[in-house]
C-alpha cells in the first residue's frame, strides 16, 4: 500500500499539527492531528463527531475513520512524525519531535 502523509506544524511554537493521509492515491484522509499527551508520547488524533456530553463522563467522540491495528497506527504515527521533522527542518526550526 502506498501512502502520503502531509503535515502542517502548528505556527503558535506548540507542538504537533494537523495531518493528511493519502492511501494509494484514492482515498485521502483529512483534520488527523498530530499531537503530544501529557507523559510526552505523540499520536495521531483522527477525525471524530461528538457523541455524547455530560458533566459526569466529560466528553465522548467517535472516530470516523481509525487504523484497525496498532501495527498499523504505529506505521502511520511514524510517518507523520517523518513529515512534521522533515518540515521544520526545511523552515529552520528545532522543535522536532
Amino acid at each position: 500500500m502506498k501512502i502520503k502523509v502531509e503535515t502542517f506544524p502548528f505556527r503558535d511554537g506548540t507542538a504537533g499539527g494537523i495531518v493528511t493521509i493519502v492511501f494509494d492515491d484514492c482515498f485521502k484522509v483529512n483534520s488527523v492531528h498530530l499531537k503530544r499527551s501529557v507523559n510526552g508520547k505523540v499520536f495521531l488524533s483522527f477525525p471524530s463527531r461528538l457523541v455524547e456530553k455530560d458533566e459526569e463522563n466529560g466528553v465522548l467522540r467517535k472516530d470516523y475513520a481509525h487504523p484497525l491495528t496498532e501495527q498499523f497506527r504505529e506505521k502511520l504515527t511514524g510517518l507523520a512524525i517523518k513529515s512534521y521533522n522533515e518540515k521544520l527542518i526545511k523552515e529552520g526550526r528545532v522543535d522536532l519531535l
